[in-house]
């Protein structure tokens, strides 16, 4: 049987100096209309679950939890890797027109600086 196909965000950053001026939500907003596009219905993404301003904000762009997808502690021990939180936000059919807009304004702002 095919496998579903999800909207995954792998990785979403904004240099620190460059933070808190709108840029992480416009890049996000910028994914999920491109999501929207493609005929998803929700986006993912994960995040790690040390930094609880980075969790805020993600919770701040109606992003849900996913508790239920953390690695167990033993697994973290013996690959030495960070606990990372999943999230899921479904995208309403109302946010798929301005989440497409988002997503064009920020392919034209790259074709300008290109």
């Amino acid at each position: 049987a095919p496998r579903e196909r999800v909207a995954y965000v792998s990785n979403l950053a904004v240099v620190s100096a460059l933070r808190g001026k709108g840029l992480g939500r416009r890049l996000l907003r910028a994914a999920e209309g491109l999501a929207a596009r493609w005929g998803h219905g929700e986006v993912y993404l994960h995040a790690s679950a040390d930094q609880p301003k980075l969790l805020r904000f993600y919770a701040d762009q109606d992003y849900a939890p996913l508790p239920e997808f953390d690695a167990p502690q033993w697994v973290l021990a013996l690959s030495g890797r960070e606990q990372t939180r999943y999230h899921c936000r479904p995208l309403d059919s109302r946010d798929v027109e301005s989440l497409a807009a988002a997503a064009d304004a920020m392919r034209r702002t790259g074709q300008r600086r290109a």
